[in-house]
């Protein structure tokens, strides 16, 4: 169908639609590929929108603005009249909420996402205009990460829709998704009054940049809104999750949500309020460097008196562009920024995993038998009492009336037992989408449970401590531990499970950190960075969840180790944790007790200490490096390569693994036991589907160094 713009050009519309939406649908148009037409439904077409539209055509945007906007170039008409409006067309994009919810966006993407929107908003701004519903729908992304010039790249769409102004006039935005409306458009929407017909000014460039810091924030916060929270409930802490899914009142229960706390100016992650703290699937706020936590604060707590406080776009860009290069990765592969004592992504992870065996623990009550009498094991104030034996001693004779009260009862229980296993099975949902797709190895903690949650009392530590070498063959250490523990270890970590511990666990990490140590200084022949500067840089944030209990400097076996003794307050109840730093010729070695509702005791820290003393490391520096059968570099293609690697002769795809993204890098510096290993080099699709495998195989020599990894292709 033919349309014709304003100076009389005619546009041969297609008539199969691209998109549509709640306003109108997208098409092609003829002879013209990198153009689409909108064209609004009948009732849309109104006089005003006309007139708003020929004005922004006669605005005009440059060619670099509309990299980032896919602004109004013609208005057309039909034989009926105005009908919609000629754009550019965008390809391989998608909302911004697919990088929210995506779970293979590790925090280095989403950092370069919350940077190109910021741009994208800049330029909004360096135009005069405002963007008014800067709601995540409007955003889109290109996500195909082998498009490298326009991996990641933002484009703001829906710009008809703009709060746009004229020397004459106000053109209104008249939609807005409360979650990102700035607290002065909240105060005024209200009793009837929208955005329609609510005084102005409604959206201004400060209500833009309270967007924008919402979804700064959620990007870099594992998707969290920044004035989300969850409530102590019933004399413990819920979870969000158990709120939003609990059979109780929810008016009653649930924490405030989003938009009662930005009309209030409540900010869960600097504020304080009883009872309240952030959701178990957020990092704190600590974990963020100090020049993003001040733009925050800035916009959501200085904004909230006066919005011209509010960080501006060019600002974030300014302050998140170096920090693409201050990025590291943990033994599992998170993300984090290099300024964090620890992954803070790990921390979540743990919360969680926490929170379902305390959950666990609580709803299903040790039960045994003993001689055919019913027996259990309960708590109370911390000390186990168990019943049963004695003789039997038939029931007494029920009336109906109770009998019906029992069965109601039962009723109830049953229903809670649901619910309960409902919560629980969206947790285990929500924590395998965050593992990034890697596939982990887990560990089987069928015992480690009840060792977190159970009474101190059945968790004590025993009077004789029979201890073993253990031989941690995968990451090359050799340790005294209880006869008892179990234990499992991947290149790079262990885990130490054992009932001698109230706390349940030890665990350990090693990580080589040649950069750093070359510029410590060395301080006698055990350790090489002053241990006032390693508690200094390791210990934690202090704020209203986090507390130090206590530093000090210990000498275990052959080196001195930095401990740090804390307790966080959580969602979920307190956590509990002492931690060793130690960094000797180029590694740091980190060794962490951590417990949930129940302090670590002295009796706890010397028996880890005495593990920690009996450690033999045995690891070297390996660097792999990627060639093929001729021995020459590798070369590989944009997809997504995954390189595992298995201690023997045969190869599995666990937590032993490390991610190749592009053609740029082809090797990787690791910490080895030397030995025979068994590598698979594994490409996937977008979608981290396998596509192809090659197999190979390799020998770390007893004194590392450069190893070539060789795959036939």
């Amino acid at each position: 169908m033919d349309y014709q713009g304003m100076t009389g050009k005619i546009y041969q519309v297609e008539e199969e639609r691209m998109n549509g939406g709640g306003e109108g649908t997208i098409h092609g148009i003829v002879g013209m590929n990198g153009y689409v037409a909108k064209i609004f439904k009948p009732d849309k077409r109104s006089a005003d929108r006309e007139e708003k539209l020929r004005c922004m055509v006669k605005k005009g945007a440059t060619v670099k603005n509309l990299e980032h906007i896919t602004w109004p170039l013609d208005v057309i008409y039909n034989a009926e009249g105005f009908a919609g409006y000629v754009m550019q067309k965008i390809e391989n994009v998608q909302s911004l909420t697919a990088v929210y919810n995506g779970d293979k966006y590790n925090l280095r993407f989403r950092l370069l996402a919350a940077y190109n929107l910021c741009a994208a908003v800049e330029t909004v701004h360096n135009m005069g205009q405002v963007c008014g519903d800067l709601n995540p729908q409007n955003i889109c992304i290109n996500l195909n990460v082998n498009d490298k010039a326009n991996a990641f790249k933002v484009t703001l769409v829906d710009a008809d829709s703009y709060h746009f102004s004229t020397e004459e006039k106000t053109y209104r935005c008249e939609v807005g998704l409360a979650d990102y409306l700035a607290p002065e458009i909240q105060k005024k929407v209200s009793g009837g009054v929208t955005l329609r017909n609510a005084p102005l000014p409604t959206f201004t460039k400060e209500t833009d940049l309270f967007a924008l810091a919402v979804h700064v924030f959620c990007l870099l916060m594992n998707g969290c809104h920044p004035f989300a929270c969850a409530k102590r409930m019933n004399g413990t802490v819920e979870n969000t999750m158990s709120q939003m899914t609990s059979s109780s009142e929810r008016e009653s229960v649930v924490a405030p949500q989003p938009i009662e706390n930005i009309k209030d100016g409540y900010f869960p992650f600097y504020d304080s309020r009883e009872n309240v703290t952030i959701p178990i699937y957020a990092p704190p706020l600590s974990s963020l460097p100090q020049e993003l936590r001040t733009l925050f604060i800035r916009t959501f707590k200085d904004g909230y008196e006066d919005p011209t406080k509010r960080a501006t776009a060019e600002e974030w860009c300014r302050a998140m562009q170096p920090l693409v290069q201050q990025l590291q990765e943990c033994p599992k592969k998170h993300v984090y920024f290099k300024q964090a004592a620890e992954c803070p992504f790990c921390r979540v992870d743990e919360n969680i995993r926490l929170m379902l065996a305390t959950k666990t623990s609580k709803e299903n009550p040790v039960k045994s038998t003993e001689n055919g009498n019913a027996g259990n094991v309960g708590s109370s104030g911390g000390t186990g009492t168990t019943s049963g034996g004695g003789t039997n001693v038939p029931p007494k004779k029920k009336k109906k009336k109770k009998q019906k009260k029992q069965e109601v009862k039962k009723s109830d229980k049953a229903k809670k037992i649901i619910w309960t296993i409902v919560i629980i099975i969206l947790a285990i949902l929500w924590v395998m989408a965050h593992v990034n797709k890697r596939r982990a190895l887990e560990p089987d903690l069928s015992g480690a449970a009840s060792n977190v949650t159970a009474p101190s009392s059945t968790l004590a530590p025993t009077p004789q401590k029979e201890m073993k070498e253990t031989d941690f063959t995968n990451c090359g250490m050799k340790m005294q531990v209880p006869e008892e523990a179990r234990i499992y270890d991947s290149t790079g970590s262990a885990d130490i499970l054992t009932n001698q511990l109230r706390c349940g666990e030890i665990y350990l990490t090693i990580r080589e950190d040649l950069e750093e140590c070359e510029q410590l200084n060395t301080t006698g022949n055990f350790y090489e960075e002053p241990l006032d500067e390693m508690i200094s840089d390791y210990k934690p944030i202090e704020d209203d969840q986090t507390t130090i209990t206590d530093t000090s400097k210990i000498l275990l076996g052959k080196y001195y180790f930095a401990r740090i003794v804390s307790t966080r307050k959580s969602d979920i109840g307190n956590f509990y944790e002492c931690n060793y730093y130690a960094i000797h010729e180029g590694y740091r070695y980190h060794f962490k007790l951590s417990s949930m509702e129940q302090e670590i005791s002295r009796e706890d820290m010397e028996l880890a200490e005495q593990m920690i003393a009996s450690a033999q490391y045995y690891f070297v520096s390996v660097q792999l490096k990627l060639v093929d059968e001729k021995g020459e570099k590798l070369e590989l293609d944009g997809m997504h390569w995954m390189l595992y690697i298995n201690k023997g002769d045969t190869v599995e795809n666990n937590d032993d693994h490390f991610f190749i993204y592009d053609s740029e890098v082809d090797d990787e510096q690791v910490v080895l036991p030397p030995g025979h290993y068994t590598a698979k080099l594994v490409k996937e699709d977008d979608d981290y589907n396998e596509v192809a495998s090659y197999p190979s195989s390799f020998d770390v020599p007893n004194g590392g160094g450069e190893v070539n990894v060789a795959f036939s292709l």
